[in-house]
């Protein structure tokens, strides 16, 4: 199947599967996907979610405070998300100080280099407020590195 694999090709990808009645295990990836568990019970499966992980915010969350407050002196370069739940994680925590706006402010505005590893993370952040510079073609950790080592470059152009 095509990249990027959201929830959204998956079911457009078996879209001519006759699924009523039939059982339907779905792997959850950190959280419930109600998207994709919700069109396919509306197509007819018994669907079965199983997850092996979830996502929730760190025990100590100190180090995200320090993260938010060097965000706020210049002293990050760069931002990288690798998955959609860190940008929900990352405003929780801000608020948690009352610095929700100021960092939706930061990472509107252009002086960090925001980056996304693919579209589902992307549409998040856009959803957020924040600016997106950086997307790999293919959704994959790797080239998120390389797409982001690139902008990073001295000899990087800008072309839009």
């Amino acid at each position: 199947p095509p990249e990027p694999f959201t929830s959204t090709d998956l079911l457009a990808a078996i879209e001519e599967i006759d699924l009523n009645g039939k059982e339907v295990a779905v792997q959850a990836y950190g959280g419930p996907n109600t998207l994709l568990t919700q069109a396919l019970e509306k197509r007819g499966a018994i669907v079965r979610e199983v997850s092996l992980y979830f996502w929730d915010l760190p025990e100590d969350v100190t180090p995200v405070f320090g993260l938010i407050e060097a965000l706020e002196n210049g002293q990050i370069d760069a931002l990288a998300f690798t998955s959609q739940p860190q940008i929900g994680n990352l405003l929780a925590i801000a608020a948690q100080v009352g610095k929700e706006e100021s960092l939706r402010d930061i990472l509107a505005q252009g002086a960090v280099v925001v980056a996304s590893v693919g579209p589902v993370c992307t549409k998040r952040m856009i959803k957020a407020g924040f600016r997106v510079d950086v997307e790999p073609e293919h959704p994959h950790m790797g080239n998120l590195i390389l797409a982001l080592a690139e902008r990073l470059s001295p000899d990087y152009v800008k072309t839009d």
